[in-house]
């Protein structure tokens, strides 16, 4: 499995004990129109996206590099889903996802409220939460012997003949 694929599905997994009342799923990047009204429909919901690859470092060997992981985190409430209104609800998730992430994260999580006039229309609050989280990835051995054979099997064309 996919590192990275493993680690937006653990996020996914943490976020539904933390936001039990939620409907947590993953997905697939940012949202088109179409998917963000079947994610309205839901709310309350949580949506957790692989974003990015960001911030490459080198670690004692060239085949094993950190990155920072970009995780999106969108959350939508709505009125009369619960005991809070749609925005006490929105800021109190809000909260707990920076919270959950805040330790492990590269930096400090960020939020943006992406209220707007058809959002309120629809008796919606919606958020989007940017999480770095550390993943390490490695080439795996197998794959070394492979690769050298490749380069240094490798027989340059040149001479008179190739010019």
């Amino acid at each position: 499995m996919s590192a990275l694929l493993a680690l937006r599905d653990r996020a996914a997994d943490q976020l539904r004990e933390v936001l039990a009342g939620f409907d947590v799923a993953t997905h697939l990047g940012r949202f088109d129109e179409r998917e963000l009204a079947e994610f309205l429909a839901r709310a309350p919901a949580v949506r957790v996206a692989a974003l990015a690859l960001e911030d490459g470092r080198p670690l004692a060997a060239p085949s094993v590099v950190t990155y920072a992981a970009r995780l999106g985190v969108y959350i939508v409430t709505r009125d009369g889903s619960g005991r809070m209104s749609r925005d006490a609800a929105a800021l109190a998730a809000v909260e707990s996802v920076a919270i959950l992430f805040q330790r492990r994260a590269v930096r400090p999580p960020s939020a943006q409220n992406l209220y707007s006039e058809a959002l309120r229309e629809k008796g919606r609050a919606l958020w989007a939460v940017d999480v770095r989280l550390p993943l390490t990835l490695e080439e795996p051995e197998a794959l070394l012997p492979a690769l050298r054979e490749l380069w240094v099997g490798l027989a340059p064309e040149v001479g008179a003949a190739h010019r």
